[in-house]
This record gives structure tokens, C-alpha cells and sequence, in this order.
């Protein structure tokens, strides 16, 4: 935004987006499900008249991408989830970098779920790296995703 007039510049377009983050992310704070850098498959909606968004058509193999996610020295224990209208049995699995071989939690979720699911941790997760989260269920709408936290 230009303070001294009206106008937003021009910022052109470019295929490799934003390559460097301003600051990375913190997993040890509870973070809203919408926040991410990419997904493939999801929508966003809020409750009426709240600021409280979250995800919802998640279908099976739908996923988000949070870039740059700061795990530290220590290895977190757990990671919590909050859902809600869960329709269908499903899972949330959470992978480091990318979705090849074994997640580092995974929580199931059933049609009876409401509200926080925990999973512990398997995995070295320090340091700073990519965070996958993918949905995996049966066929139709999964469940609504709100939030996540990893703990120490």
C-alpha cells in the first residue's frame, strides 16, 4: 500500500510465489486449520457472525501445506486436533516435508468425534520443516477441521 497516495503497486505474478517466509512458523501455539500456504481439495467457512473460520469439504485425500513450521531441539510429545461434524470415519495424519512414507501422528476420527483428538508423536520432529496435513476416509464429506497444536 502506498502511504502517501492511494494506490496498491503492482506486484507481478511469479510461478514460484513466495520463496522465503518473514518469520517461521510456531507448531507449539494453537493454530487455526486455514492457515497454510497450499492445499488441494479444502474450503474455508466461518461460523455466522464469528471470526472463527474453519475447513470443511475435506474429502478423502484432501491435504494442506504449512511452510517453514519450527519444531526446535525438542521433539514434540503429542499433537491435538479440534473437529466437528464428523459424517464419516476418517483420519488426519500429520508428515513432515511430504507425503511419502510414514506419518509422524495420525488421529482417527468417527462419526460419534466432537470436539480435541490427541496422538502422540513418532518421528524425530526438530528443526525447521514443511508441514504436511493429510485427510484419508471414506467416500463423502469427512468431518470439519478446526484447529492444531503440537506439544512439548
Amino acid at each position: 500500500f502506498n502511504w502517501d497516495g492511494d494506490k496498491i503497486p503492482f506486484i507481478p505474478f511469479t510461478k514460484e510465489g513466495v520463496t522465503k517466509p518473514l518469520r517461521n512458523f510456531n507448531p507449539y501455539q494453537k493454530v487455526s486449520a486455514p492457515t497454510m500456504a497450499e492445499s488441494y481439495g479444502l474450503k474455508t467457512d466461518r461460523n455466522a457472525g464469528k471470526d472463527n473460520h474453519y475447513l470443511t469439504s475435506i474429502n478423502n485425500g484432501d491435504w494442506l501445506k504449512v511452510r517453514s513450521v519450527d519444531f526446535g531441539n525438542n521433539v514434540p510429545s503429542a499433537v491435538t486436533v479440534e473437529v466437528s461434524d464428523a459424517q464419516r470415519n476418517g483420519t488426519v495424519e500429520f508428515y513432515l516435508d511430504n507425503l511419502e512414507g510414514r506419518p509422524i501422528a495420525k488421529i482417527e476420527v468417527t462419526p460419534d468425534s466432537k470436539g480435541q483428538f490427541k496422538s502422540q508423536v513418532k518421528g524425530k520432529a526438530t528443526g525447521v520443516h514443511d508441514l504436511l496435513i493429510l485427510f484419508r476416509g471414506d467416500d463423502g464429506e469427512l468431518f470439519n477441521f478446526k484447529s492444531w497444536q503440537f506439544l512439548h
